[in-house]
């Protein structure tokens, strides 16, 4: 099957569920520009083409180009959004023909950069795995094979490992792969009688191994470790003495803050929102487009608002209990002021601060953030740390500073959802945690299936130790009136 003979259709169909643009907008693009490859689509995406020449109104075609650069052509190094998509590739292919597969290493723990793809497969026998995987429609051949381990690479250049564990041994090998190194290394200094290695752990004269590893646990009387923070010694410690929270989960999450439509940079209406949010059980979205100065995001001016808050009471109306928030992603301008008269954004349901350009005027950017806070009209901080992978930062944050006042201000701090956007590390959330301030995990959705990548945030933050409590949107409507975050909701 060809559309318009264009010649790569897996990799534009695996575009198309990366990156979670409407499908029709792929094709469109393909027929305006008849385009033939994925090089060709790149080539006038990366140039924001279809934006200049009015093909579409968003700025989706800069998102598809990150997307085809950073999911299809060959990295040494691989964000975690781009690795979980392709290991969750070959996991489903090897569950189709009954192999029992999960995710390992750096992959489960949700490392932000991921060189080797890692997975561990239940199963007795090698051979008939490695015949298996010949059939992968991205295999392209074998660098190494040893027992228990089978490498190969990709036709897009990426390193998938898989260790094959013996059913009697998958819980023990689960367990040991699951930890870096360091705190392997940890775990035999609290455990000076254990010896701890992939085919068992040898404790008084014996090796003892486990089918499952929730039998590890039990064995040495430790707290089942989330795997996102089995990168923190801090998380043996506390496993030791069962005093690990319950971090924050899919299931706590109540709508998302942070999204656009067609009336500024988004790709997508407001009923496409809603249809989204219903389909992730959420109670509420928020609507909070560019601001005026935002040019290269079509920023609204204070009518183009009215006119949506407007179309936003009408909907909200027909689609009760569920709630549309009306408010703005306002910029914080080069003197520290806010983008949009104090008595519109007054007017507002949620409001989102953000720096979009720090280089304006004369004050330090770490002042101009701490002045917007100041009004006591934010709700949340847009993207603190505010760069793409590959790109250098603006500026330099001073982290302390910033806690600070978003604490003594009441704003919570974004945890962006967008896959290669950098945020706060895991140590800065946790530093975040600390200083007891609140986040906000946000899709900062551009079409609306971007509502579906709040998962990535959530990995982001459970990494920091966050739970419920640290995350504002896990939070009811008058929960959230009640603390200040939701100003006329």
């Amino acid at each position: 099957m060809y559309f318009y003979n264009f010649e790569d259709y897996e990799a534009l169909f695996d575009l198309i569920d990366y990156s979670r643009v409407q499908a029709g907008l792929f094709f469109k693009l393909i027929r305006y520009y008849n385009l033939k490859s994925i090089d060709e689509l790149y080539v006038v995406c990366k140039a924001k083409r279809p934006k200049k020449e009015h093909v579409i109104t968003s700025n989706i075609d800069s998102h598809i180009a990150r997307a085809i650069d950073l999911l299809l052509y060959p990295k040494k190094e691989l964000i975690f959004p781009v690795a979980r998509f392709y290991g969750e590739r070959l996991k489903a292919f090897l569950k189709a023909n009954s192999f029992e597969v999960l995710f390992t290493k750096d992959l489960l723990r949700g490392e932000p950069l991921i060189y080797t793809i890692d997975l561990i497969v239940k199963y007795n026998s090698q051979e008939a795995l490695k015949d298996k995987l010949k059939e992968f429609y991205l295999f392209d051949r074998f660098l190494n094979e040893e027992k228990g381990r089978l490498e190969f690479l990709s036709k897009r250049g990426h390193i998938f490992n898989l260790y094959v564990a013996n059913p009697s041994n998958f819980g023990t090998l689960f367990f040991i792969l699951s930890f870096k190194e360091s705190l392997l290394e940890k775990l035999r200094s609290i455990f000076p009688g254990y010896a701890f290695a992939l085919n068992g752990i040898e404790y008084g004269g014996k090796v003892h191994t486990f089918s499952k590893e929730e039998e590890v646990f039990e064995f040495l009387d430790m707290q089942f470790i989330p795997y996102e923070l089995r990168w923190d010694g801090e998380s043996i410690d506390k496993a030791v003495k069962k005093e690990i929270p319950q971090l924050v989960e899919s299931k706590d999450i109540r709508g998302d803050f942070h999204n656009h439509t067609y009336f500024s940079d988004g790709e997508g209406y407001l009923e496409d929102l809603v249809e989204i949010s219903g389909y992730l059980h959420y109670d509420y979205v928020g609507v909070t487009e560019h601001s005026r100065t935002q040019k290269t995001g079509n920023g609204i001016n204070v009518i183009d608002w009215y006119m949506e808050r407007d179309l936003i009471e009408k909907l909200n109306r027909d689609i009760s209990p569920f709630r549309i928030l009306s408010g703005l992603e306002v910029d914080i301008l080069g003197d520290g002021g806010l983008d949009f008269p104090d008595d519109i954004i007054k007017q507002m349901d949620i409001v989102i601060l953000a720096l979009h350009h720090p280089e304006w005027g004369t004050l330090d950017p770490n002042e101009k953030i701490a002045y917007g806070m100041r009004s006591g009209l934010g709700s949340i901080l847009a993207h603190p740390k505010d760069r793409y992978w590959g790109r250098k930062p603006f500026f330099e944050l001073d982290l302390s500073y910033l806690f600070e006042n978003a604490k003594r201000h009441n704003v919570a701090l974004e945890i962006s959802s967008i896959p290669d956007r950098i945020g706060f590390s895991a140590e800065e959330l946790k530093e975040g945690k600390v200083s007891r301030v609140k986040f906000a995990i946000n899709a900062d959705a551009h079409a609306p299936g971007y509502l579906k990548n709040m998962d990535i945030g959530i990995i982001r933050a459970r990494r920091g130790w966050l739970t419920k409590e640290d995350i504002i949107n896990t939070y009811t409507l008058e929960r959230l009136r009640e603390e200040g975050f939701l100003k006329n909701g």
